[in-house]
């Protein structure tokens, strides 16, 4: 079970939705799923030289309670953070929290 009182930030979950826009190419969109408490640690960030410019890079794991349906494909926002799921991970198979291994991968807005 979950320590309720370490899920304490409200995150957006979303899935991808593809359709095509008007010259039919694919274009990807996303589909608010739900808002939901979250624990958010981070795990490594680093800071790396490419194309000019110093880019950072964040990775942190989220913590939720069990949701059958968030896959690797998902994201979450979080403030005007966006993280792209990397892992889900069922803890000890209980079905009562998920453990999301994420990367930052821009802003929202």
């Amino acid at each position: 079970m979950v320590d309720i009182g370490t899920l304490r930030h409200r995150v957006r979950l979303e899935r991808p939705v593809s359709t095509r826009d008007d010259n039919r190419a694919p274009v990807t969109t996303w589909d608010h799923v739900a808002t939901v408490w979250a624990s958010i640690w981070p795990v490594r960030g680093r800071e790396y030289w490419a194309a000019k410019s110093i880019n950072a890079e964040v990775e942190v794991t989220i913590r939720v309670r069990y949701r059958g349906d968030i896959g690797p494909d998902w994201r979450l926002v979080y403030r005007d953070k966006v993280y792209a799921v990397l892992a889900v991970m069922n803890l000890r198979g209980e079905d009562a929290v998920l453990e999301l291994q994420c990367k930052e991968v821009g802003h929202d807005g």
